[in-house]
């Protein structure tokens, strides 16, 4: 795509620096954003609200580095929200992703399995294996960066629906 642009001279292998400091900078600048209390403590109490026992989804929408991210990061890694969910995976959406990637993605982070087991699955399988890892727990699933519900919907049904106040 660099020469669509019109972008000359970059070598491919001089991109992984800079993108590892952009995701360290991005996280390390997280923790000094200010100004989103007010979001942060809304969004905490939907998550921990308890009177709403089916799996939910809370959606947080707006315009492209107004913050959504970070927001969703500060509110995942908050103490409160640790405790309450006895299980949580954060899963970085992208524009080409397959639903297996994404079930992997997710496999990975509850449950503790090797890439060589989750390698031999059928998708159907890890759909299963993760539902039944999940049944009778309160989870929280970030997917963060999500564009279409049929990106949600290819991959909905590897969460149970219960009254565990999910989300």
């Amino acid at each position: 795509r660099a020469s669509e642009l019109g972008i000359q001279g970059i070598p491919s292998s001089s991109l992984s620096p800079i993108e590892d400091t952009y995701l360290t900078l991005k996280y390390d600048v997280a923790e000094d954003v200010v100004g989103f209390d007010h979001d942060i403590q809304v969004i905490t109490d939907q998550l921990r609200d308890v009177h709403v026992t089916r799996r939910a989804v809370i959606s947080i929408v707006g315009m492209g580095g107004s913050g959504k991210t970070t927001l969703a990061n500060k509110v995942y890694n908050s103490q409160a929200v640790k405790d309450h969910f006895r299980c949580r995976a954060w899963i970085n959406m992208s524009q080409s992703y397959t639903a297996r990637e994404l079930l992997t993605n997710i496999m990975k982070q509850t449950l503790n399995i090797e890439n060589n087991q989750i390698r031999e699955m059928a998708e159907q399988e890890v759909k299963n294996k993760i539902r039944e890892h999940l049944k009778g727990t309160r989870y929280l699933v970030v997917m963060d960066d999500i564009w279409k519900v049929s990106d949600w919907e290819t991959i909905n049904t590897a969460f149970p629906e219960e009254f565990t106040a999910s989300r």
